[in-house]
């Protein structure tokens, strides 16, 4: 993979607004405003760039590209600090480890800071499409289009639990943050809930017409927030099942979302090009950017006031504006 560092013309361009709009999002190359970060974009030739993760107090962000192989970053220089491979298709990370998906349902553990391989197993019989870690790393969640989901001990490799009842492929998994409880969702657009350490089920949630691609849990662990092909993000109550909230405006499939650390806001990203940041608790669209692609991944860094999402060829870390009291 042949990575550059992109010029970046935020300071000419402005953001894509919307009616109203109380927050701001930048792609800069330049400081706009008195203490904007500097922004930056890489670019990746003859390839996609999809799961993005960030790790290490926001200084390192992971991204699986071209060629079944992930690369990382600096988040504040966009310097390029190593690469994962073979057959990479999905990545969750912590300080303290990298964890891969493989295209050939291997599951991977890598050292964080030296980027070497450390564990390697058989995880399930097809492709795994997403990983999940609990908050404290212990163990983790991964889903395959083997219709399955599993929970391992990230310190031995060893089965946690195996979770049965989706029937379709699983296309992600996300862990509450008091680990007692994960998510998962599938290519029939069913969400469930599972019960840690038994992986007992608990709840299923239905409403999306199609399939649920991506999931992400609140940090009070309130809510849930899912992303589908049907063009649609819904906000759900966890105690109750039901919906809150169906966020519209993509016109095209949602791939990707991501809620801020303080809860208060969801970023989704889809094939209509665009990102979208969303209040949590009202539903209404408060800002969005336009990119030449459909995109792929997204993460806050919450330590550089930043939003980062990856398209096919590029990632991109934006500088974030608060709403003004």
């Amino acid at each position: 993979m042949i990575l550059t560092i992109l010029p970046v013309d935020g300071c000419a361009r402005q953001p894509y607004e919307l009616p109203s709009m109380p927050v701001r999002l930048y792609r800069s190359s330049c400081c706009l405003n008195p203490g904007l970060r500097q922004g930056w974009g890489i670019g990746c030739a003859g390839g996609e760039l999809r799961p993005v993760a960030v790790w290490d107090q926001g200084q390192r962000l992971g991204a699986v590209g071209p060629g079944c192989v992930a690369e990382v970053w600096n988040t504040g220089t966009g310097r390029h600090l190593g690469t994962l491979r073979p057959e990479i298709e999905s990545l969750a990370a912590t300080d303290q480890v990298i964890i891969t998906g493989g295209y050939d349902g291997y599951l991977r553990l890598w050292d964080p800071q030296r980027f070497t391989e450390t564990r390697a197993w058989q995880g399930h019989q097809d492709r795994i499409s997403s990983l999940a870690l609990a908050p404290d790393g212990r163990w983790f969640a991964s889903s395959g289009h083997d219709a399955l989901v599993r929970v391992w001990d990230t310190g031995t490799g060893a089965p946690l639990a195996t979770c049965t009842g989706h029937t379709k492929w699983v296309n992600a998994v996300a862990v509450s943050s008091a680990a007692r409880w994960f998510a998962s969702s599938d290519d029939e657009g069913v969400i469930r809930l599972w019960r840690m350490p038994s992986g007992e089920a608990w709840h299923v949630l239905r409403g999306h017409t199609t399939m649920v691609r991506t999931l992400a849990i609140a940090q009070d662990d309130a809510l849930i927030v899912s992303g589908s092909w049907d063009h649609t993000a819904r906000v759900w109550d966890v105690a109750t099942g039901t919906t809150v909230h169906v966020l519209t405006g993509h016109t095209e499939p949602i791939e990707v979302v991501a809620i801020s650390p303080d809860g208060s806001l969801v970023a989704t990203g889809g094939w209509d090009h665009t990102v979208r940041v969303w209040d949590l608790r009202t539903g209404r669209c408060v800002a969005g950017v336009t990119v030449n692609e459909r995109v792929t991944g997204c993460a806050w860094v919450l330590e550089r006031c930043a939003l980062a999402a990856t398209t096919p060829s590029a990632t991109y870390l934006w500088s974030y504006l608060p709403p003004l009291e």
